[in-house]
């Protein structure tokens, strides 16, 4: 059911940072903003010549130069004494810009007047734009003064990519705004639908429900963003890795909020239609009941993250939205997920924000009698102190307060003064608790100055010493020897790992004189986890005295000796060894070789099995995610390094087999992906070229044959779609920087095959798409740059041949012709791809053509099937200069025919007539025209290049 209600008596409508409802408008066109002027050519057929002598070149003159003063002023505003520098790059600029006798130009005058003056009239647009981030525009002035006085051609480019880039900035800026203003109506809409009295009746359906692809049309932005707001306002199945149980709402409540949104947007002052059009993808998730209800916005928001707990406070006031919530979980496990806290837990993680949230929730629930009678805070200390009166309070296992003259106050150490942990005789759960808050709660200086010895049995020392000066910790130990001294075994054990990883050598020394004492654990209890104390602290004095004892005690107790491979994991409650901590830390730690030297060491004396070893260096954290990921995401190639030299040597020494090291290598994560492909998601090229170099020694150490180390560096994403593949579609261009180094080397010694090195450039061959055509369809110019870059690198050092590189450049596709046309004709960075696409082929035709095959390699896939190639995708517009290369090329053939001119002497002068073409880029810059006229005048001349062959 969807009520009738008024927008009008709802709130007015909330506009973060003042934005409006214009923002859920189509994005405009790039130069939409800029200024318009004089433009070269002013009618198709246009020379340089008749516009010069034309009335409007003073103007233009005069247009050109206003520019650059705006950007030479922007230098003088915001570039501080790098000022200087730009201001002589752009004198020095001007001062050939409108000189016919320059070599500057070098025949390019049309390309600078025509796309590099409106490239500058929107740089100068864009360099006004204050939604931009300063340093963009700081740092895209100064790399255009670098390359602006070279020649004329570069210069355009330059002035192309460097309108592209702050056009890009302007249009992310755009889409955050307009993201916000999606935010806030989804978020109105659901305080609505949860308000008292609640207009739709709640459908509780337990169990997790994924979201279906929903397609986003090009033009429809808002759609891409009100999806998202759903999902993150909502709770959608979208983000769901930390909530334990979701619950859906029924398709009326999710009906309801789409309905609303609409009519808010229309009483903003938005056509109904266009919000309609705006809303038409979310029909069909309507339909099937998308949103999920409050559980799991609730448990998943609330999870121990401070942030989330914070917007959901600001969102639903005293969280009056969590009622139906908290009525299908319970007390007891509702505050468990607010709080991260309960049996289930190994450690305490608690944080200000969700204490007190979840007695916001709790005290909202008592007062609708939806807490039971047993389930009240119980009052364990009352005392006044001066005008105040202080309780402690707490619920079970799981909260603990205090209470200062009637209002909840966070734990802190001075609350701990005047209670001992003697006090919670069969309550050490809730003992526990208060010790986890107090030490969240508290500095290190207060800690130092007021925590009673009596507590450090309960609290874990590891986490509270951390923090803590070796100097401070010599002196907390001096000050309460005597008391520590009193302390039982457990507790001394609590305080010698708090002082391995406060790092104190000299206090560890004087606290642990031999290695039994420090490891032998109490009966019945896990074995001490020292060397996971060691690793995470990365301190070669503290790890070489932990393992001195350590080899102390194997020597003088055979309990010790037989626990040595557990003592060496230091696993906990959960399986995770040791050292899936040291690889969360980024930046090399000079202590991880070693100890898997010790685990090594271990294995071959019969003290660890190979299942623990193969754990230790898979080191899997909770969730099932290997080191080796967390060091490729963090882009620690220290870390990828250690990784694979202690691979490899585990290999030569027989504890690992060619199956388990790939295994090892691929990491693949809970959700499959393998690491390799983590890098080229985050854009990592030193984390891609260092990988690739431990899978090269793998293979070349006999560690994994050449199809293992294939797959490897495949990294497929899905079926047919490998990572480099990714990399293209995604436009990741350091990604494939770093892929093409490691296949430069991996071909050098013998890893790959040429063969192979081909598969990998092929991108998805069961589509018929090509990496360049991928990358190009979507925009991602800088990622063609990089794979052109990458296609003749490998050419040229051989791993490719004349076939193989026409095909990857061939780019053919099945879709048709004018479709593919369109692409770049009506796209709003068609100038900026055709330059770089063009460079790339420029340099292609000077490396493929030879005396022997002169044909210009784009000519060859110029003809009238629907497969078309990139080139003639690059030059779908017209151009006079094309033009005028066919009429030579016609009157050419006439000479030749009429005898006039040897047909060898002709071929050889088309030759250069061509290369000067690709070479001074005339065809890559083309004015809006004739679409097809481009494609029709390569196909002339393609006849008569055939038509000299006839006469010959």
């Amino acid at each position: 059911m969807n009520p009738s209600f008024s927008p009008a008596a709802s709130s007015a409508i909330f506009h973060p940072s003042g934005f409006t409802p214009d923002f859920f408008k189509p994005l405009p066109p790039p130069a939409a903003d800029a200024a318009e002027g004089i433009s070269f050519p002013r009618h198709a057929g246009e020379t340089i010549a008749e516009f010069r002598q034309s009335a409007d070149f003073p103007g233009f003159k005069r247009e050109f130069m206003a520019h650059i003063e705006c950007i030479k002023q922007f230098a003088t505003e915001y570039l501080g004494d790098e000022a200087h520098g730009v201001h002589v790059a752009f004198d020095e600029f001007t001062g050939k810009l409108f000189d016919d006798g320059s070599d500057f130009f070098e025949g390019e005058e049309n390309i600078l007047y025509g796309v590099g003056k409106r490239s500058l009239e929107q740089l100068s647009v864009r360099l006004a734009d204050a939604g931009i981030e300063p340093a963009r525009r700081q740092t895209c002035v100064l790399e255009l003064a670098e390359g602006i006085g070279q020649c004329a051609g570069g210069a355009a480019v330059n002035l192309a990519e460097a309108a592209q880039s702050l056009q890009s900035a302007h249009e992310s800026q755009f889409l955050r705004a307009k993201n916000e203003v999606a935010t806030a109506l989804i978020t109105e809409a659901y305080l609505h639908l949860t308000a008292e009295p609640a207009p739709v009746a709640f459908t509780l359906k337990i169990g997790a429900m994924p979201v279906p692809r929903i397609p986003v049309q090009f033009e429809i932005h808002c759609a891409t963003s009100l999806r998202n707001a759903v999902a993150e306002c909502l709770g959608l199945a979208k983000h769901v890795d930390h909530v334990a149980d979701n619950c859906e709402f029924s398709s009326e409540a999710i009906g309801y909020c789409l309905q609303y949104i609409s009519q808010r947007l229309t009483a903003a002052g938005l056509a109904k239609g266009l919000a309609e059009k705006y809303l038409h993808d979310f029909r069909q998730p309507v339909a099937a009941a998308l949103a999920q209800d409050t559980v799991g916005t609730a448990s998943g928001i609330m999870h121990g993250d401070g942030d989330r707990v914070f917007k959901y406070r600001k969102w639903s006031g005293r969280l009056a939205d969590a009622r139906e919530t908290l009525k299908g979980y319970g007390e007891v496990r509702m505050v468990s997920l607010i709080t991260a806290v309960g049996p289930h837990r190994r450690k305490f993680r608690l944080n200000a924000d969700s204490t007190l949230v979840a007695l916001d929730i709790l005290d909202y629930q008592r007062r609708n009698g939806a807490v039971a009678a047993s389930y009240r805070p119980e009052t364990l200390m009352h005392w006044r102190h001066g005008e105040k009166e202080i309780s402690i309070q707490y619920i079970a296992e799981q909260l603990a307060w205090a209470v200062e003259n009637g209002e909840a106050r966070l734990l802190d150490t001075k609350h701990l003064m005047l209670i001992s942990p003697k006090d919670f005789q069969g309550r050490e759960r809730t003992a526990e608790l208060i010790a986890a808050n107090v030490r969240k709660n508290s500095s290190p200086e207060v800690q130092q100055a007021c925590l009673s010895p009596e507590w450090l049995s309960v609290l874990d020392c590891a986490d509270v010493f951390a923090a803590w000066t070796p100097a401070a910790l010599s002196l907390y130990l001096k000050r309460h020897a005597m008391r520590i001294a009193m302390l039982p075994r457990s507790g001394f054990l609590s305080i010698v790992k708090g002082v391995a990883a406060c790092g104190s050598k000299a206090d560890l020394d004087m606290c642990v004189p031999h290695g039994s004492v420090m490891f032998e654990a109490p009966a019945g209890s896990a074995p001490p986890d020292f060397f996971r104390i060691a690793l995470l602290r990365g301190d070669v004095l503290i790890f070489n005295a932990v393992l001195r004892r350590f080899e102390e005690g194997m020597s003088k107790s055979d309990r010790i000796r037989r626990q040595a491979g557990a003592i060496i994991a230091s696993a906990d409650a959960q399986g995770v060894v040791a050292a899936a901590g040291a690889y969360l830390k980024p930046g090399h730690n000079p202590v991880l070789s070693a100890y898997h030297n010790i685990a090594m060491r271990a294995v071959r004396n019969r003290l660890m099995t190979a299942a623990q070893f193969e754990d230790i260096l898979a080191a899997k954290n909770g969730r099932g995610t290997a080191g080796l990921v967390f060091a490729i995401k963090n882009d620690d190639c220290e870390k990828i390094r250690e990784f694979g030299a202690i691979l490899l040597d585990a290999f030569a020494c027989g504890l690992l087999d060619s199956a388990q090291c790939a295994k090892l290598l691929s990491a693949p994560t809970r959700a499959g992906i393998p690491a390799l492909l983590i890098a080229v998601r985050e854009n990592l090229s030193d984390a891609i070229t260092v990988f690739g170099g431990v899978v090269i020694a793998a293979n070349i150490s006999k560690a994994i044959n050449r199809g293992q180390a294939f797959s490897l560096l495949s990294a497929h994403a899905w079926a047919d779609c490998s990572a480099l593949a990714f990399a293209a579609a995604s436009g990741k261009c350091n990604a494939v920087l770093g892929f093409g180094k490691v296949i430069a080397v991996a071909a050098s010694k013998g890893v790959l095959t040429n063969a192979q090195v081909y598969r990998l450039l092929q991108g998805r061959p069961a589509l018929g798409q090509q990496l360049l055509e991928m990358a190009l369809c979507l925009g991602h110019f800088d990622a063609v740059k990089a794979l052109g870059n990458l296609y003749l690198n490998l050419y040229m050092e051989g791993f490719l041949d004349r076939g193989q590189i026409r095909a990857l450049l061939s780019g053919k596709t099945s879709e048709s012709t004018q479709e593919l046309i369109g692409v770049l004709t009506h796209g709003r960075d068609a100038e900026a791809a055709t330059a770089l696409l063009g460079n790339i082929i420029v340099t292609a035709e000077c490396i493929l053509n030879d005396n022997d095959d002169p044909t210009p390699l784009f000519l060859s896939a110029a003809n009238a099937s629907p497969s078309i190639d990139l080139r003639t995708l690059a030059v779908a517009r017209s151009s006079p200069a094309l033009r005028a290369l066919a009429a030579d090329m016609r009157a050419l053939c006439d000479q030749v025919e009429s005898g006039l001119a040897v047909c060898g002497h002709v071929r050889a002068q088309f030759g250069i007539l061509a290369q000067q073409m690709l070479r001074s880029r005339i065809g890559l810059f083309f004015d809006p025209g004739e679409p097809a006229e481009g494609p029709r005048l390569f196909a002339e001349i393609w006849e008569q290049w055939k038509r000299l062959d006839q006469i010959q």
